[in-house]
């Protein structure tokens, strides 16, 4: 939820109570997230993992239920572009 661009006043909220929780945890999962996409990255020398995290960049609505859930309108969004990524390495080639 931290890597959120556009977040909601319950996302923020729900962000503070698990800041309160365990100090350091928000930064300390965006630097983990971003350390380890980027070391698969480099030991592949392929693109095969997709980097999920600015999914929900330009989005202003609600996506989260509470600090680690998704709610519908996120899942749907993580499904379409895990569905869009699928389709696109089946797709006839032109």
């Amino acid at each position: 939820m931290s890597d959120k661009t556009h977040k909601t006043k319950y996302e923020e909220e729900q962000l503070l109570k698990s800041e309160k929780r365990l100090p350091g945890c928000n930064e300390l999962y965006s630097l983990m997230r971003s350390k380890l996409v980027k070391r698969e990255y480099e030991s592949l020398g392929q693109n095969v993992i997709h980097d999920l995290r600015t999914v929900f960049s330009d989005v202003v609505s609600p996506i989260y239920m509470d600090g680690g859930h998704y709610g519908e309108r996120g899942n749907e969004r993580i499904s379409d572009k895990i569905a869009a990524d699928i389709l696109a390495i089946y797709a006839p080639a032109k």
